[in-house]
């Protein structure tokens, strides 16, 4: 899986290997969890117990919503859309 970080304020895009709904969930879930870009935007806080709603559809444009826990911070609610095909981005709502 490939991650880049975009030049976009706290936007992490993520090239995905998935076909259904429940793929994008789990792919989301552990990107979150294991992703230092993840880490770094919250000052290295370790990141853990992400759980994320499925998409409604596979379709470019489809948005889900996922929470995870920050070290130090709390609750932490992320924004995730389905951006191409196999691939979605993930924002912090902040």
């Amino acid at each position: 899986m490939r991650r880049l970080l975009l030049a976009v304020p706290a936007a992490l895009l993520v090239a995905a290997c998935t076909t259904d709904a429940s793929d994008f969930k789990g792919q989301t879930e552990d990107f979150i969890n294991d992703d230092s870009d993840v880490e770094a935007l919250f000052d290295g806080a370790d990141i853990s117990d992400a759980s994320c709603t499925s998409p409604d559809s596979t379709d470019v444009g489809s948005e889900y919503t996922c929470t995870a826990e920050a070290e130090g911070i709390g609750t932490i609610r992320f924004d995730a859309v389905i951006d191409a095909e196999n691939s979605f981005s993930v924002t912090p709502a902040l």
